[in-house]
C-alpha cells in the first residue's frame, strides 16, 4: 500500500509539470500531496518540482506548494528555493 502511495506522489508531480494539465488539476494534484506530506518519499517527490518551481505558470499552484512543504517534515526543502 505505501508503494501505491509512491507512485501516486511521483504521478501527481507530473500533472503539476504538465502544460496540459488544467489549473483545477494542478490544485486537486497539490491538494493530494498535502495530504500525503507525512510520506518519507514526499521529499524525493517534490525536489524535482523545485528545480522547476520558477517555471511554473500558476502562482496559485507555486503558492500551494510552498503551503504543502511548510507542512511536511522536510521544511528544509524551501531552503532551495
Amino acid at each position: 500500500m505505501a508503494e501505491d502511495k509512491k507512485i501516486n506522489l511521483f504521478y501527481l508531480k507530473d500533472i503539476i509539470m504538465k502544460d496540459s494539465s488544467s489549473l483545477l488539476e494542478k490544485i486537486d494534484a497539490v491538494n493530494k500531496i498535502k495530504k500525503n506530506s507525512t510520506l518519507p518519499v514526499f521529499k524525493f517527490a517534490i525536489e524535482p518540482l523545485l528545480h522547476e518551481f520558477f517555471t511554473l505558470p500558476d502562482l496559485v499552484v507555486q503558492v500551494e506548494l510552498v503551503n504543502a512543504i511548510g507542512k511536511s517534515q522536510h521544511i528544509e526543502l524551501l531552503k532551495s528555493l
